[in-house]
């Protein structure tokens, strides 16, 4: 791997800075702009921006950034099969998008092959939850 320059690691980090600022934002189309109850919260995690560690080669700092998506289920009936499968297919579908999204910020770095596959484990915890709430 090479290394890359200072102009460019300074670049990347204040890069890295407005993504993560931008991180709370949601998409249009049925997400609310605030967490709510009746929300499940997507995280897509890429090594960027939180220094996690160091390179044990190179010395060079590990870093991870996260985009969170919010996916409402307001308009759902999670007591009913067909909302519930409709949900899940909502928190699938955002985890793709964001983990894309990530990958079309930072072109230049590796994808995360487990990316889609951690932040859709991670909240369909949540989903699990909230389905086992709806049908007491």
């Amino acid at each position: 791997m090479s290394q890359i320059s200072p102009p460019l690691r300074s670049a990347r980090r204040a890069f890295a800075a407005t993504a993560l600022a931008c991180a709370g934002f949601t998409l249009a189309g049925g997400l609310a702009v605030a967490q709510e109850p009746e929300e499940i919260i997507v995280t897509a995690p890429r090594a960027i921006h939180e220094q996690i560690g160091r390179s044990p080669s190179t010395g060079a700092p590990i870093e991870r950034i996260t985009l969170t998506r919010q996916v409402s289920y307001a308009d759902l009936d999670l007591a009913k099969t067909a909302d519930a499968d409709e949900l899940k297919t909502r928190v699938s579908e955002m985890a793709k998008n964001a983990c894309k999204q990530l990958d079309s910020l930072y072109p230049l770095l590796p994808s995360d092959p487990a990316c889609v596959r951690s932040a859709t484990d991670g909240a369909m915890e949540q989903v699990s939850q909230a389905i086992a709430a709806a049908t007491k």
